[in-house]
């Protein structure tokens, strides 16, 4: 039987509060409507290159600098991070940000003083969204805002900035009522929507401070490149933190053509995918995922 590796990366939530929010930079006129903005449609004839090697670097340090404290924040408990879906809600923020917000917000995203974080996303999304035999890849955006900031004289949410998450960040944006039970069950369906029905998440938008909610959803399936077949699925057991589990189901599998990276701290290896790889790394006794972070 034919396996398949899928990867359901979970929603991200950035939620804004009264506390340290500033008026954005960008000038238009206020809109005031339900639906605020639809994606764009997806940049065609992108390359691997038409994202900037300075971008990638930025990105691959975001995700260093991160992963330590998202992943080690609660030791012995299983963790799951998608680096590119913070950097998307952090730079949907930027984009809207103006003054030492908007400097502090750039800096924390390793991006350089001409870098255009809103143009090399747009390229990024393009490279991101997949759809083949045995392989699908999907990145989702969303902005909801507080619906009385909609239309406001000076602080509210402004037309440039919802055609800049249209456009570069192929959001959609929505002016709620976060007091409506109903907005908190909206928002689940979205999660579900843009994660082919894996993710419904139970949404608490209680904090009566609360002005907007930036979503990022990402969904990732892949077969294997060389399958596994049925007989190869073996039970033994599974060492936990406290505890070894019994007739737990294991992949095996010898491969002669597949490298391995055997350190002072951890063995690491890759098996293909149809799209990318799947990496494997196992610290050596004594320490922890937490330790190589």
């Amino acid at each position: 039987m034919k396996k398949k590796m899928t990867l359901f990366l979970t929603v991200l939530l950035i939620l804004v509060t009264l506390t340290g929010c500033g008026t954005g930079s960008t000038n238009g006129s206020h809109v005031r409507a339900d639906t605020l903005v639809v994606p764009g449609e997806i940049k065609g004839d992108v390359f691997y290159e038409d994202v900037s090697d300075a971008f990638r670097q930025s990105l691959w340090a975001f995700a260093g600098k991160t992963s330590a404290s998202v992943m080690g924040a609660e030791p012995d408990q299983n963790s799951l991070y998608s680096p590119v879906s913070l950097y998307y809600a952090l730079a949907m923020l930027e984009a809207g940000a103006a003054g030492r917000t908007k400097e502090d917000l750039r800096n924390f995203l390793e991006a350089g003083d001409q870098t255009k974080i809103g143009e090399e996303l747009r390229s990024l999304y393009a490279l991101m969204t997949v759809e083949g035999e045995g392989e699908a890849e999907q990145i989702a955006n969303a902005l909801w805002a507080r619906k009385d900031l909609v239309g406001q004289d000076g602080a509210g949410v402004k037309q440039a900035w919802l055609d800049q998450m249209a456009d570069h960040f192929y959001a959609s944006a929505f002016a709620v009522d976060f007091t409506d039970p109903g907005t908190a069950d909206r928002m689940s369906r979205w999660v579900e929507k843009e994660t082919r029905g894996k993710i419904k998440p139970d949404m608490d938008i209680s904090d009566p401070d609360l002005l907007l909610v930036l979503m990022n959803t990402v969904y990732f399936k892949a077969d294997w490149l060389e399958p596994f077949p049925e007989e190869s699925i073996k039970k033994d057991l599974f060492y936990g933190v406290e505890e070894a589990l019994e007739q737990v189901p294991y992949l095996r599998g010898s491969f002669d053509s597949h490298s391995v990276l055997v350190t002072d701290r951890f063995t690491a290896g890759q098996l293909p995918l149809v799209n990318g790889h799947m990496r494997f790394v196992l610290p050596d006794e004594g320490l922890t995922p937490e330790d190589l972070l």
